[in-house]
């Protein structure tokens, strides 16, 4: 690659890449939560409405939180925005792994963590994207936040269901 074409075809820049790979382990844990919490519904409840729910759950807070979200994130600086809504989803998650450890997990717990989860994800997702414009000079927006979209698709939906799925079934396994 020459020097005059490395020019008309730039990066997107160390400060995208530091990003990018903080939203790519963000949308992990984001799938790995959506398959692991109907898992662990059915070890606490063989009730199918009370397993459903958790589905409904997780999106029912962008049906809620949407909107002020961004409201908020518009307000706030957008990193402070993401530390905040991943450091909850951080808490949440060691919490659910104790509570389940200890066996004093219930569905009503698994039910708050679900719905605070997704409340922060609006924060997170909404933050995340209203970055990129300070992030990456304008012509390389749709670069961008194609990168963004798609790996969050992938990692949400193809990566971490099968990857929860294994960890769940090698699991049963151990004694």
């Amino acid at each position: 690659m020459t020097a005059a074409s490395a020019e008309r075809t730039p990066g997107l820049g160390a400060a995208f890449q530091n990003l990018f790979v903080s939203n790519l382990a963000t949308n992990l844990g984001d799938g790995v939560l959506r398959t692991a919490a109907p898992l662990l519904a059915v070890r606490i409840t063989t009730d199918p409405l009370q397993i459903s729910l958790i589905s409904a759950l997780a999106l029912l807070p962008w049906l809620f939180f949407a909107i002020p979200s961004g409201i908020l994130i518009d307000r706030i600086d957008r990193r402070v925005a993401l530390r905040i809504a991943n450091g909850v989803r951080v808490v949440l998650a060691v919490g659910l792994v104790l509570l389940f450890a200890t066996g004093n997990l219930t569905i009503w717990w698994l039910y708050a963590a679900v719905f605070i989860d997704g409340a922060c994800e609006t924060i997170y997702d909404g933050a995340i994207r209203a970055m990129m414009p300070s992030v990456v000079a304008r012509d390389r927006l749709p670069a961008a936040n194609g990168r963004i979209e798609g790996g969050e698709l992938v990692l949400a939906n193809f990566v971490a269901a099968p990857l929860t799925s294994l960890v769940f079934a090698v699991a049963v396994l151990i004694p």
